[in-house]
């Protein structure tokens, strides 16, 4: 509204602006209006702009040289909003970013003959975003498993008589060093999955959480057996619960229950009727998907959907990992330099699974195909860490002729959103 409101009182049309923007403004789905030059003022004169001009990108500066960290530059030129003939003029969206990049340490005290060497600049494509009808409201984000010293542990230290002996993650903060040692009948552990685990058509391996949870979703509010068969879980979750009081926030939730099930994130899992679960993470450095089994309870880092059928969730494994979409949801789908959040589903319009469709049935195949391989790799290399195995998955050469499978199928369903030949 102030940039509108400013190019519409204080410029001519030819006149030329530029603003400092929030990083949102690049890239969130709320200012796409924004994006297109094209603004309506109070009175219902729209205020015509080209913003074809290249903006500017500086989430890549080690030290932003405006106060807000998240900041971004916009430019353009004010349209007139009648031309020649009486015919209207045309806004032009934004076309074209230089993103900003830091070689060296920079600081806002430096003179700009100093920074300037130690800037690179790298154009990108403005990409155009639109919502998958189909998909943008069906994902759910993962339970709140924290704090991890209470429900979070690696592998159990021995399995005897139906328990299990574990010993728990390291927190941060007040958490750090509250790990503990216990036991607890092995019905309440489940395993998990958190997005560190998470790798291309696979996972690298599972975590374990303690769950209050019997098998049929009767949590220790509703109805959970007492005495025999619970009696270590109930003494081991009666004292962390007493943690939980102690060195959390007084706010909500006020029991260790409400935080790990916090609006039913945890229990919504544990009865979906299907076998399988797709997922992709939150946040990182690369967007990452794959088909898991459902009894994995999945982290907050996570999002994910149980699909009606396993075609239709490794259809959407394969859009998510497809190599040709890699650049726009890199570009266009990170709500900050790092969260990814909904935005996969929001602004890529992902068409409905139709099997009768030869390339959504394709897509599922091949991540089918991607999905047993990988986890072939992920047996070789069992003491490789993660980023290790997910270089081998990308340059595998049996996996070539499936990634390139799916980047042909996924420019054919969605071509105007692909990247490459």
């Amino acid at each position: 509204t102030f940039v509108a409101t400013c190019v519409d009182f204080y410029l001519q049309p030819g006149g030329n602006f530029g603003f400092v923007m929030p990083y949102a403004t690049l890239r969130a789905r709320h200012w796409a209006p924004f994006r297109t030059g094209q603004w309506t003022a109070a009175a219902g004169q729209p205020t015509l702009a080209d913003l074809s001009k290249d903006a500017w990108d500086f989430m890549n500066v080690n030290s932003p040289p405006f106060p807000q960290a998240n900041s971004s530059a916009i430019f353009g030129t004010k349209v007139n909003a009648v031309g020649r003939r009486r015919r209207r003029a045309q806004a032009a969206p934004l076309a074209a970013i230089q993103t900003v990049s830091s070689i060296e340490s920079v600081n806002p005290r430096m003179p700009w003959d100093e920074v300037r060497p130690k800037l690179t600049y790298t154009r990108r494509i403005a990409r155009q975003t639109a919502r998958s009808e189909a998909y943008a409201d069906a994902f759910r984000n993962g339970a709140t498993l924290f704090p991890r010293p209470l429900v979070v542990f690696e592998e159990p230290l021995s399995i005897a008589r139906g328990k299990v002996y574990f010993k728990t993650n390291s927190g941060k903060g007040v958490w750090r060093g509250k790990e503990r040692d216990g036991q607890v009948e092995q019905r309440f552990v489940k395993p998990a999955l958190f997005s560190r685990l998470l790798l291309p058509f696979g996972i690298i391996r599972q975590s374990y959480i303690i769950a209050p949870f019997a098998e049929n979703g009767n949590s220790l509010e509703t109805g959970l057996p007492q005495g025999a068969g619970a009696s270590d879980f109930l003494r081991y979750w009666d004292t962390a619960n007493r943690d939980w009081r102690q060195y959390s926030s007084p706010r909500p939730p006020h029991t260790l229950l409400d935080q790990v099930d916090y609006q039913g994130k945890l229990s919504s899992q544990l009865d979906t009727g299907k076998p399988e679960k797709l997922v992709y993470n939150s946040s990182g450095s690369n967007f990452t998907s794959a088909v898991v089994s459902n009894e994995l309870i999945l982290s907050h880092t996570l999002y994910w959907i149980a699909c009606e059928t396993s075609e239709e969730n490794h259809y959407l494994s394969a859009i998510f990992n497809a190599g040709c979409l890699r650049e726009f949801f890199r570009d266009a789908c990170r709500a900050s330099d790092r969260h990814f959040m909904l935005l996969p589903v929001q602004n890529l319009p992902i068409p409905k699974f139709n099997p009768d469709n030869q390339h959504h049935a394709n897509l599922a195949a091949q991540s089918m195909l991607a999905h047993q391989r990988v986890a072939a790799i992920v047996a070789e290399r069992q003491s490789a860490s993660r980023r290790i195995v997910r270089n081998d998955i990308l340059n595998n050469p049996t996996m070539q002729p499936i990634l390139a499978g799916i980047d042909q199928s996924a420019r054919a369903i969605l071509p105007n959103y692909c990247s490459g030949g």
